[in-house]
C-alpha cells in the first residue's frame, strides 16, 4: 500500500514540476536582458532542483550570474554597490515583485518573486507597461559565482546520485513537499531550516546505508514490516516503502544532531570499520569541526563545508519526522485490524458457500493486500510493485466522489488530507 502510493505521489509531483518548465524558460528570457543591462557580458546559470529535475511545483528557480571579470571563479563577494543596482533594475519590472537582497548572508542572494506573462508575450516590460496576462509566480534566488559557490557544481553530485538510485528522485520530492507543509521557514535554510540539498544528502546517506548492509549480510531485512503492511502474505511492497521508512527511522526517533555526522561520501575507512558505520557516524559529530552546529551534513564537493550549517531549527524537523512515522505506524495497524476481521469473514463466508454446495467455491475474492485499503471500486486488485503509471498506481488508491486519487498513508505522513487530483480553481496542489 505505502510502495504504491509513494509511486503514484511521487509521479504526479514530478509531473507538476515538469509542466512548470514553460514559464520558468519565459523568466529566463525576460531576465537575461535585464541582467545584460546592469552587467554586461554576464551569464545566468541554472541549479538546484530546476537544472537536477527534483523540482515540486513550488520550488525556487535558483539562478547563479557569472560575469566576464570572473570567467570561471570569482574570489570575492559581489560589492553592496552591484547588488543595488542589480535589485533596483528587477524592481523596475512588471513581472517582479517583492525584491529583497540579503548581502549579509554566506552567499549574498536577491529574492524575488517573477510572475512572467504567458508565452505569447515575453518581451521585458517595465513598470510603466501594463501588467500582463500573468502565470503562477516562481520564486526567484539570484546570486552570484565566488569561490564559495557549489551551486553549480552540487548538480552534478545530485544527477549522480539520482542516476544510482531508483529511489532517489521519488522520495526526494515527497520529502520536499512535505517539508513544505510544515511551519514557515523549516524549508527555508536563510530561516533556520533545511536545505533542499541538505535534505537530498541526507536522503542519500540512508540509500548508500541500505545498499552497503543489504550487499555485505545477505537476506538482510529492516524492522520496517509493522508500518510497510508485513503479516499478510500478499507480496507488492517494494524499496520505496523500506527506503522512506528508513529515512523517518534515522532521522527521527533514532539521530542525535548534537552527536551523529552525515557524511555520504566518506572516505576510505580504516580496516577494522565497515563502510556502513561511515555514513551516519554515531558520535562522528564530537570534537569535529562542526560541533556547534546544530547538524551536521557534509558537503561531498568539499568535505569541510556543512551543508546544514544554518539549519538552527532541525530539532522542529526531527519532531515532524517523528510524529508523522507514529501517524504512519497507528495508520498501518488500524489497516493490519481491518485486514484481518475481513479475512476472517471471508473464510467464513467461504466455509458457508462450501458447506450449502457441497463443492470448493472458487469465490472468496481479493483482499486488497495486507493494509485491507484497496480500492473496491477496481474490484480491489493488487498493484504490481513495479507498476509506476498512474493508470497501474490508481488501482491502489481510493477514489472520491469527484474522481481524485486520495492516499491514506501518505495522509497519514503528512497529518492531512492529500489530494494530487487535477487541481480545481482556487485549490492550492501539492
Amino acid at each position: 500500500r505505502l510502495d504504491s502510493e509513494l509511486r503514484h505521489a511521487s509521479h504526479v509531483i514530478l509531473e507538476q514540476g515538469r509542466r512548470r518548465e514553460p514559464d520558468e524558460q519565459a523568466v529566463l528570457k525576460l531576465l537575461e536582458p535585464v541582467l545584460q543591462k546592469a552587467l554586461p557580458g554576464c551569464r545566468a546559470i541554472v541549479y538546484g532542483s530546476c537544472a537536477t529535475g527534483l523540482r515540486v511545483a513550488s520550488s525556487d528557480l535558483d539562478i547563479v550570474i557569472e560575469t566576464p571579470a570572473m570567467p570561471g571563479i570569482l574570489h570575492q563577494p559581489p560589492s553592496p554597490d552591484k547588488l543595488r543596482m542589480v535589485s533596483e533594475m528587477l524592481s523596475e519590472q512588471t513581472w517582479i515583485s517583492h525584491v529583497k537582497t540579503i548581502p549579509h548572508a554566506s552567499i549574498p542572494l536577491i529574492k524575488a518573486l517573477a510572475t512572467p506573462p504567458r508565452a505569447s508575450n515575453t518581451s521585458t516590460t517595465t513598470k510603466s507597461s501594463t501588467t500582463p496576462t500573468t502565470t503562477t509566480p516562481i520564486a526567484l534566488d539570484l546570486s552570484f559565482a565566488s569561490s564559495a559557490h557549489r551551486g553549480p557544481a552540487s548538480v552534478g553530485v545530485i544527477k549522480n546520485l539520482v542516476a544510482n538510485f531508483s529511489e532517489m528522485a521519488p522520495l526526494a520530492v515527497v520529502l520536499k513537499c512535505f517539508l513544505k507543509t510544515l511551519p514557515i521557514g523549516l524549508a527555508d535554510p536563510f530561516k533556520g531550516g533545511l536545505s533542499s540539498y541538505a535534505l537530498v544528502l541526507m536522503l542519500a546517506a540512508v540509500l548508500r546505508l541500505r545498499s552497503e548492509l543489504k550487499r555485505h549480510f545477505e537476506g538482510f531485512r529492516f524492522a520496517t514490516d509493522d508500518v510497510k503492511g508485513g503479516g499478510g502474505g500478499v507480496e507488492g511492497y517494494g524499496d520505496l516503502a523500506e527506503a522512506f521508512l528508513l529515512f523517518l527511522e534515522t532521522y527521527g526517533p533514532g539521530f542525535d544532531p548534537a552527536e551523529d555526522l552525515v557524511v555520504v561520501f566518506p572516505p576510505p575507512p580504516p580496516p577494522a570499520l565497515p563502510p556502513w558505520l561511515q555514513l551516519i557516524k554515531r558520535g562522528g559529530k564530537r570534537e569535529s569541526a562542526f560541533e556547534i552546529d546544530t547538524l551536521a551534513v557534509i558537503d561531498p564537493l568539499d568535505p569541510t563545508n556543512n551543508t546544514a550549517r544554518s539549519a538552527y531549527r532541525f530539532p522542529e524537523v526531527q519532531s515532524a519526522l517523528t510524529q508523522a512515522l507514529t501517524r504512519l505506524r497507528a495508520t498501518a495497524d488500524a489497516a493490519r485490524r481491518s485486514f484481518s476481521a475481513r479475512e476472517v469473514k471471508s473464510t467464513a463466508a467461504m466455509a458457508t458457500e462450501e458447506s450449502s454446495q457441497g463443492s470448493p467455491s472458487a469465490g472468496g475474492g481479493d483482499l486488497g493486500g495486507p493494509s485491507g485499503l484497496a480500492d473496491t471500486s477496481t474490484g480491489g486488485n493488487k498493484l504490481n510493485k513495479y507498476d509506476d503509471t498512474s493508470a497501474g498506481a490508481a488501482k491502489a488508491t481510493a477514489t472520491t466522489g469527484r474522481g481524485e486519487k486520495r492516499f491514506p498513508m501518505l495522509e497519514s505522513f503528512f497529518g492531512g488530507d492529500l489530494r494530487l487530483g487535477e487541481s480545481k480553481q482556487g485549490r492550492k496542489r501539492t
